[in-house]
């Protein structure tokens, strides 16, 4: 962003608040900058006043309770065969972003495995506040630059988990030799404050997480020497002074502030016994609390307009709520219910194959293995749901629609919206139709990253002048008009309708109006969109239209107006429409990192500059103002 434009939006809280990140963080690097390596046992005995021995101090951490009913539930939620996972990992096969991939020996947690080891820049000796993680100005669709979530994925350790269970299934010590293995690997790559994986507070919490659980489900081995556990020890100290002094704290929090907060409460609890952190203990309690408040809106919908990040903090929110239940810490009546207000919404974003329905970002991101499912039988016997804080309606039938209302308030960031005002998303019989294409990548490509997340690459319509292309610039930032939540949905025993509007912040004077009438009956759904302006309409403006299919569905054009939609050569849907479409290669983004082609249609209309409403020419069944009228018909067998 420009540095003036940037002075000029920055509130006096966020300034207060980053210059107090400078102060914190310049004090951390004067006092530890040169220490280049973790701390040792007797060093942290001291700066904790530990006045007993390592053995009596181990001792009082294997007797500790505190994360068994983190792993209870972790194990009971496990739909994989464990010691097939830990087989995996042992020969160097992890899961990365919902995909296998092979972790040649030796293991390099610095590096992007997708790219040459000689191309990339070697950090492991930097000091992580000197690293600029770059992304380069100018970069075509085949690039592809240092991707730095993948060395965060791994060194997330996510996958100690599987062999933690292993070894509690089996007591075979080939796992805790693996997890002894990679731990140490990892700590002599990664020295303290040194390196990639020191960057990003979110990602050092997370791993804290991981290497607490995966104490507790080894240390009862009788093969992992005193020394490993002193080191192991050290290294969760250090993690638990990182955040200490870098936690995300801006105006317009967001997912990693309270990853940072849920990480630290686990610190706070696995050192409990320690005067330090049982101080502390009541300050992140109540600050993950007062976060919740914040973040999570009346609806119980994440206030980042994202539903795959409305998971992680919902998976945050249960791991906080199940470590206060073990510490008899009982939660108040109001944060209980507005969890059940975000497993319900993940319910009802879930479609009929168990896959939360992407909108927003997707980084496929998650604290634990197993990543926890919060969808839930769906007993809510409503035809039309409407989360008027998220801003989509929803209509639950065999035909699942999701309507994307332009809803916005100026607290919320912005950085994992994407241009989706009035886009629409459906499946028929469990068969995803239109579809939102996801994000594929963040830092790796910003082409790609802005590609992804702009108006063309989503069943909506907008507006650009002629000839000229919409730029998005920044890569977590999206500049977006404020809008209420100003719906009108409509039912009655044969219909729902549902409407709604918007405008694009370079067209103010501008109304994009969409219709949307599904019958419950014949089971049809009807777009209708109308653009109106409170002046004439400037020159050289055009309205373009997206939509997206599924990458397993086709088309076979019937005739100008009609478009047969196949799923294996099966005929399933008609779509009709009153202006002829073209048929082009979409992209679509399952999870992060992965990017399959798909099919699309398109069109576009010259608005006319004597007119303040559109008009379609030889336009004799719809209404005169209506631009584009599409219907979506079942086939009948």
């Amino acid at each position: 962003m420009n540095l003036i434009k940037k002075l000029f939006t920055t509130s006096p809280k966020n300034i207060a608040l980053g210059l107090k990140r400078r102060l914190n963080k310049n004090l951390f690097k004067f006092k530890y900058k040169n220490l280049n390596r973790f701390h040792n046992w007797n060093e942290i005995q001291n700066k904790l006043k530990i006045n007993k021995s390592f053995d009596t101090f181990f001792k009082e951490l294997q007797k500790s309770n505190t994360f068994n009913l983190i792993l209870k539930k972790l194990n009971e939620t496990s739909d994989k065969n464990i010691i097939e996972e830990a087989t995996k990992i042992e020969n160097n096969f992890f899961n990365f972003f919902g995909e296998e991939k092979e972790i040649y020996n030796p293991i390099n947690w610095q590096k992007d495995f997708n790219l040459k080891s000689s191309s990339q820049e070697n950090v492991s000796n930097k000091f992580y506040q000197e690293i600029k993680i770059r992304t380069p100005q100018t970069q075509n669709f085949q690039d592809y630059s240092f991707d730095i979530k993948v060395p965060w994925e791994l060194s997330r350790l996510q996958h100690l988990y599987y062999l933690g269970h292993a070894f509690e299934t089996t007591k075979s010590e080939t796992y805790s030799k693996i997890f002894y293995d990679h731990v140490q690997s990892w700590a002599k790559q990664n020295k303290f404050l040194y390196g990639t994986n020191w960057i990003c507070p979110m990602e050092v919490a997370i791993r804290a997480i991981n290497l607490i659980l995966a104490f507790n489900q080894f240390k009862f081995s009788k093969k992992i020497p005193s020394t490993f556990w002193q080191q192991l020890i050290c290294i969760l100290y250090d993690h638990a002074i990182y955040l200490e002094s870098n936690f995300e704290k801006y105006d317009k929090t967001n997912n990693h502030y309270l990853s940072d907060l849920i990480g630290y409460f686990y610190l706070c609890l696995f050192f409990e016994e320690t005067e330090h952190f049982k101080a502390k203990l009541p300050w992140v309690y109540n600050e993950i609390l007062d976060e919740f408040d914040k973040q999570i809106q009346p609806d119980g919908t994440s206030y980042e307009g994202s539903t795959n990040y409305h998971r992680l903090v919902t998976e945050i929110l249960w791991h906080f709520q199940n470590l206060c239940f073990s510490k008899k810490r009982y939660l108040d009546k109001t944060i209980l219910e507005k969890f059940k207000k975000m497993q319900d919404f993940i319910s009802d974003c879930t479609n009929a194959n168990k896959e939360l329905i992407q909108i927003g970002d997707n980084d496929s991101g998650k604290i634990v293995s197993p990543k926890i499912s919060f969808a839930k039988e769906d007993t809510n016997k409503q035809e039309i749901i409407h989360y008027s804080n998220f801003g989509i309606s929803i209509i639950k039938s065999n035909v699942k629609v999701i309507f994307r209302h332009p809803t916005y308030n100026q607290i919320q960031p912005s950085g994992h919206f994407h241009q989706d005002d009035l886009a629409v998303i459906f499946d028929f019989n469990s068969q995803p139709i239109l579809v939102d294409c996801g994000s594929y990548l963040y830092t790796a490509n910003k082409t790609w990253r802005n590609f992804m997340r702009s108006f063309e690459n989503h069943n909506t319509f907008f507006i650009k002048e002629k000839n000229k292309d919409l730029k998005l610039e920044e890569l977590f930032s999206l500049e977006k008009e404020e809008q209420a939540d100003n719906e009108a949905i409509f039912e009655n025993k044969k219909t729902i309708t549902i409407k709604n509007h918007s405008t694009q912040s370079n067209f103010k004077n501008i109304k994009k109006q969409r219709t949307l009438t599904f019958n419950k009956f014949d089971k049809t759904i009807k777009i209708e969109d109308y653009i109106q302006s409170s002046k004439k309409f400037p020159q050289n403006l055009e309205v373009y239209w997206n939509f997206i299919f599924h990458p397993d569905l086709s088309f076979e054009k019937i005739n100008t107006n009609i478009w047969g939609i196949t799923l294996f050569d099966k005929p399933i849907l008609q779509m009709k429409t009153n202006i002829a479409f073209e048929k082009s290669i979409g992209f679509y983004s399952p999870h992060y990192g992965k990017i399959e082609p798909c099919q699309k249609l398109t069109t576009k209309l010259e608005l006319q500059t004597n007119s303040s409403v559109t008009k379609v020419e030889k336009n004799n069944l719809f209404y005169q103002n209506c631009a584009l009228q599409i219907i979506f018909e079942p086939i009948r067998n």
